[in-house]
């Protein structure tokens, strides 16, 4: 006999409410983490037929009289008992009115996600271990080993948080066990007559605690599509939203670009066309270009673009750890593009972006790192969610996987940082670029964090990029660059690059660009805004050189993007006679710099707004 089965609280157990910090963790934005817990179990379950592993979402409404099978009319009687359960709070007693009322109607809304080419969820005969009952019988048991995305652990509440009634089902099909088919509730404890249950509840046979194995059991809206194996899930009762495809896609693309532009996966939403390797361009170009605080399309250029630059660590060295495996880092110059990176692990799916990048060159970039030693430590410093690295959550030594985490983040940041300095001399001899609010006067590299100025570790051993500056004085010529970097190498001696640099400046007439009479750098800047209702701000320079040069005007938007506002006017303080023509793009110009002496722009936009600006100038 199968029926709703929420085990008794013997022994005076804790009583159980219905707030589950994974599942409001989960809450905050329900569509995206859904996707990316749904996605990482299914390619971590890739069967290794070469095949792209196939997820399929979608939203159907049933008849609740093609459900009698599931037991609706007894679920509904235990959300009655849970809303008179011990004074519920006002939230949760709203809760489970809401969910009584659901349960009475006629019809039910069902989200349903299933994949193809993976093995299915393995154990499912098993009393106890195995990944099926580490899904659906278990709390905070990893059944993952090393490479994995994810561990069922907190990560399978997302689904829950999808769900207003905190119900779902779960059907696997695998190649020598079998099928099964069980549901999960997530509520709280109630009485219905025979004591204090537990919060959590199962559809399952009542007296041996099995799942349901006989497909005729089961209602036909659960069966397996096709007749091969793989993992279905079914969310109960799933929440309203009339924009759930876009939000789908957007994060399909956002968090997974890397595994589909690899091959490794394809996307069924509904009726549209499945994303895969083929359209990915045309599915970000339709819904991801232009949409702020999505970047992926940035990063997809970075990881594909024929002019991007590829920097392959063959094996990153770990002065603790040792060897931890490959890190392939893509970058994409241009004025347009958002200063972050992708970090990407081995499965293929986005943990995070890299930023604050101040100053320098602006660019787009991809990180992946391979499976290997760093792989499997990154995963472990993630919390439920999958989006950042956090070395606090290393169970075993969080101390060490600081210092660990700060060296690989601090050597990703150098490699930009060389690229940066070996870019200078093309792109302009006089440059500053970067955001001058709120503090104007820092000095340093514009690409040192906290990490790299108060980490002990920095002196450590950072990768060295054999051939970088060669590879770098050809990219614009041909298609991508690779540089190959396999070993580590000594840290770099600050004080003695300053004077190599200087000397070579001083005695190498070979390069063309050094016969120019340069304008060596700037000194001090600072952008501030005087009045935003009328879009004017003032602009301060100080060079440490004298010549001629544009200025180009960006503003930094909410989401950290550079883009160029139309100009209006533009005058030089103490200089009421000069004219300084307005170009395009945010520039105007020519200026006439000299050496130490300050020149002070009063700019005036044609909208108002209050933003920070960065600030490029570019030799005449």
């Amino acid at each position: 006999m199968y029926n709703w089965d929420f085990p008794l609280n013997a022994g005076r157990g804790m009583s159980e409410g219905l707030n589950n910090a994974g599942i409001e963790e989960f809450k905050k934005a329900p569509w995206k983490y859904l996707t990316r817990e749904a996605i990482q179990n299914s390619l971590d379950a890739s069967d290794k037929s070469g095949k792209p592993v196939l997820v399929e979402f979608e939203k159907l409404t049933v008849s609740k009289d093609d459900l009698n099978q599931i037991e609706l009319d007894h679920l509904r009687k235990i959300f009655e008992a849970c809303s008179k359960y011990k004074n519920p709070p006002e939230k949760a007693e709203k809760f489970f009115n809401r969910g009584v009322d659901i349960l009475g109607q006629d019809e039910i809304s069902i989200f349903r996600i299933s994949d193809y080419n993976t093995t299915g969820l393995t154990g499912i005969n098993l009393p106890e271990g195995g990944n099926w009952n580490g899904l659906i019988n278990e709390d905070g048991n990893s059944k993952k080993g090393n490479g994995a995305g994810g561990s069922f652990g907190v990560g399978k509440n997302a689904p829950f948080a999808a769900s207003r009634l905190r119900t779902v089902f779960y059907g696997t099909s695998t190649t020598d066990e079998g099928e099964a088919f069980q549901g999960v509730s997530r509520i709280a404890s109630h009485d219905l007559g025979e004591g204090e249950t537990r919060g959590i509840g199962f559809f399952r046979q009542l007296k041996t605690y099995e799942p349901i194995i006989d497909k005729k059991d089961v209602p036909a809206i659960f069966h397996r599509k096709k007749e091969v194996p793989g993992t279905d899930v079914f969310i109960l009762g799933v929440i309203d939203d009339n924009g759930w495809k876009t939000k789908l896609i957007q994060a399909v693309v956002e968090n997974f670009f890397v595994a589909i532009s690899q091959g490794k996966l394809e996307v069924k939403i509904a009726d549209e066309p499945v994303i895969s390797q083929e359209n990915l361009p045309s599915v970000i170009e339709d819904h991801i270009r232009g949409e702020k605080r999505l970047f992926s399309d940035q990063y997809y250029e970075a990881l594909v673009s024929e002019d991007s630059m590829h920097i392959v660590i063959e094996d990153y060295i770990d002065k603790d750890l040792g060897s931890m495996g490959s890190v392939d880092i893509y970058i994409k110059e241009g004025n347009k593009y958002c200063k972050k990176l992708a970090m990407v692990r081995s499965t293929g799916m986005k943990i995070m972006p890299y930023e604050n990048f101040q100053g320098g060159f602006n660019f787009a970039g991809t990180v992946v790192i391979g499976p290997g030693k760093l792989d499997d430590f990154l995963r472990k410093i993630e919390p439920a969610a999958h989006d950042t690295w956090n070395p606090q959550l290393h169970e075993d030594d969080p101390e060490l996987a600081k210092k660990v985490y700060n060296r690989f983040k601090n050597t990703i940041r150098a490699k930009i940082r060389e690229l940066n300095e070996q870019d200078t001399s093309d792109v302009s001899d006089l440059s500053g670029l970067g955001s001058f609010l709120p503090d104007p006067d820092k000095e340093g590299s514009p690409f040192e964090t906290a990490d790299e100025l108060n980490d002990e570790e920095n002196d450590s051993a950072v990768p060295k990029a054999a051939n970088i500056k060669d590879s770098l004085s050809k990219r614009k010529k041909g298609p991508s660059v690779k540089v190959i970097d396999s070993s580590p190498g000594k840290p770099k001696d600050k004080k003695k690059e300053k004077s190599k640099k200087k000397k070579t400046a001083k005695t190498d007439t070979t390069n063309p660009v050094d016969k120019k009479a340069r304008l060596a750098g700037i000194e001090r800047v600072r952008a501030y805004c005087t009045d935003a209702e009328k879009g004017l701000y003032t602009l301060k320079v100080v060079p440490n050189s004298t010549g001629e040069g544009t200025v180009q005007i960006y503003v930094v938007g909410e989401d950290s993007g550079l883009h160029v506002e139309p100009l209006e006017k533009i005058s030089i303080s103490g200089e009421p006679d000069t004219h300084v023509p307005l170009i395009d793009n945010g520039t105007f110009g020519p200026v006439q710099f000299k050496k130490g002496i300050t020149k002070t722009f009063l700019i005036n936009f044609k909208d108002s707004f209050r933003w920070s600006l960065e600030v490029k100038i570019n030799e005449n």
